[in-house]
């Protein structure tokens, strides 16, 4: 599987699209490849990968067909849009980027965190969005989670916030190896800690994890 191609298949019957940290500007390439007619918004905090970006651009012949801004986060949005795109960053980047923009009005969030998923999954608990899919897939031998998010009210357990609502109904080929991954350094993580609040917060996470874990067992 490609996180590439779970990214641009979860912007299938969108129109107006912002790619988040564009780097590489991959995604609005492969978009663009797809549907020319989209309108594509791209955007980095540095120079730099927005000038990679631009070069990709230009040798995949697009570059008048992608706006490039720089900004930070959320900040270069300016009009409504369809979707955003964040992905390839912390789940508590993505998380402080969403809490930052006033006024969201994007019909949808694709978020590609590489650490704290959950962090994307409490955005449900403050703000009016709920999770609408979740996508495990392994690429290059790398984990990755897609979470996508909708407008929309709902409640998750502190058990599908860490592990996802909807990964916890699928059960994807390869997500209970991971978490038996993570069971495991956990657990060795345990016996390290001296007593005190911050051991007796892994040991309920340890718990929940071996709760979903033994579901399966």
């Amino acid at each position: 599987m490609s996180r590439l191609s779970d990214v641009c298949d979860a912007c299938e019957g969108f129109n107006v699209i912002l790619d988040v940290g564009t780097d590489h500007a991959y995604v609005p390439i492969e978009l663009l490849r797809r549907n020319p007619q989209l309108k594509v918004i791209a955007s980095d905090n540095k120079q730099g990968p927005l000038a990679h970006a631009k070069r990709h651009l230009e040798a995949a012949g697009l570059k008048d067909h992608v706006e490039l801004r720089l900004g930070e986060g959320l900040a270069v949005l300016t009009e409504p849009v369809d979707v955003i795109i964040m992905a390839g960053m912390g789940g508590s980047t993505i998380a402080q980027m969403v809490k930052a923009k006033t006024n969201l009005e994007a019909k949808r969030l694709i978020c590609h965190p590489t650490q704290a998923p959950d962090a994307v999954r409490r955005l449900t608990k403050t703000l009016d969005y709920r999770v609408v899919d979740e996508i495990f897939g392994v690429d290059a031998g790398v984990p990755y989670t897609i979470i996508i998010l909708e407008p929309g009210n709902a409640s998750y357990s502190e058990k599908e916030l860490l592990y996802g609502p909807v990964l916890l109904k699928k059960r994807p080929e390869g997500y209970l190896d991971v978490l038996k991954k993570e069971a495991a350094f956990l657990d060795g993580l345990i016996t390290q800690i001296p007593e005190g609040d911050k051991k007796n917060v892994i040991l309920d996470k340890y718990a929940l994890l071996k709760e979903v874990i033994d579901e399966r067992s």
